[in-house]
Order: C-alpha cells, then structure tokens, then sequence
C-alpha cells in the first residue's frame, strides 16, 4: 500500500453487521501491549495505515450499489468510475465497504469476506 494524496482505494464487502466489520478492520492489542494487525490487514497484505483516512459502514436495505457509496466522502469525484467498476458484482450479496483515503493498494491479497475494488482519484 502506498500512500498517495487525493486517492482512495475502496473495498466491498459480504459482511453485514457493523460490529463485525469493525471487528474485521480494527486493530488489536495482544497481551504484551503489541499491535495485532486486523484481519482486513492480514487479509489484503499490508501494515499499518492511519484509521482516520478510513470510512467504513454497513448499509442495510440498499438494492444498487450507488445507494451503498451515498454518504462515502467525495464520491461526486470518483462514483461514476467506481460504479462501472462494480457493474459484474452483485449487490444483494455485498452489504457494506471499506475506503482508506490518500491511499493507492497495490496489493493482491484475497478474503472470503471482501474484494478489492480499485484505486480511485478523488482530488
């Protein structure tokens, strides 16, 4: 993962509760006060990021994909690419996303609970 200003690497995802998801992103603390790498991390191949360049979010309900990124920040910038990008995903299927921003992923990494979309300029 490198980091790179006014870009966003977004993720989607099967999982549909928000606890889970922030299960699943969130770092821990292993018992000699180390940091544990979240599963999402370990899944998609890379360290540490800084959590206050991600949103994430379960959306309950939503049939289309571009009811999913509504509230995701500057979307009018990239939602056009992301969602032909989305076009061979089903959306019934994946309930929520993951986007960490000034952020481009090269990585290949793979998890029963998550794709990797794309990288997207937003600035």
């Amino acid at each position: 993962m490198e980091k790179c200003e006014g870009w966003v690497a977004v993720w989607i995802s099967t999982i549909d509760s928000y606890e889970e998801l922030e299960e699943y992103t969130d770092d821990t603390w292993n018992s000699n006060g180390e940091v544990d790498s979240s599963q999402f991390e370990k899944d998609f191949c890379f360290g540490w990021y800084d959590i206050d360049t991600r949103e994430f979010d379960t959306v309950e309900g939503t049939k289309t994909f571009s009811e999913m990124f509504n509230r995701i920040s500057y979307k009018d910038k990239f939602i056009d690419k992301l969602l032909i990008d989305l076009e061979n995903y089903n959306p019934l299927k994946f309930r929520s996303f993951m986007t960490i921003f000034d952020t481009k992923y090269h990585g290949n990494g793979q998890s029963d609970k998550a794709v990797f979309i794309g990288n997207y300029k937003y600035n």
